[in-house]
């Protein structure tokens, strides 16, 4: 199983509401591991309940120079336990190219279909560097 920080206190643990691809960026950014960004592709899911505030985030793979696999299974499991409503997808380029390729596209489209048969949105996917970010969302991709 994935590493996963889920909370189900309302209380205890501040939340944060993804308004934008911005917001989940900023959100995002802090999860990958800086000194590797660059080197090695991971790829982190932040799962929001029905407000767009987080419930908690999961690194679902971690591979190497070009590429990583993601279990869409796994990927919704941890999206019901947690009673998740949305989920917001995030991977990294190593190579700083942000613009999606035919695989991240496919993946997300396969993801956001799968989703929706269990009642859960794909709000975004971000292709992240640690200078900017490319949104599927904004892209019209989703």
């Amino acid at each position: 199983m994935p590493k996963m920080e889920i909370s189900y206190s309302t209380s205890n643990v501040k939340k944060v509401t993804i308004k934008d691809s911005k917001s989940a960026y900023k959100c995002l950014l802090p999860l990958f591991n800086q000194n590797t960004i660059e080197y090695s592709e991971s790829f982190y899911a932040i799962f929001l309940n029905r407000i767009n505030n987080t419930i908690g985030w999961s690194e679902m793979s971690k591979g190497g120079i070009s590429s990583t696999v993601i279990d869409c299974r796994e990927l919704l499991s941890l999206a019901l336990l947690s009673g998740s409503s949305g989920i917001i997808l995030a991977h990294n380029h190593p190579s700083g190219n942000l613009q999606p390729s035919e695989s991240d596209i496919a993946l997300t489209h396969k993801l956001t279909l799968t989703a929706q048969l269990l009642d859960i949105k794909i709000l975004d996917h971000l292709i992240i560097s640690k200078q900017s970010y490319y949104s599927f969302a904004d892209n019209g991709k989703i």
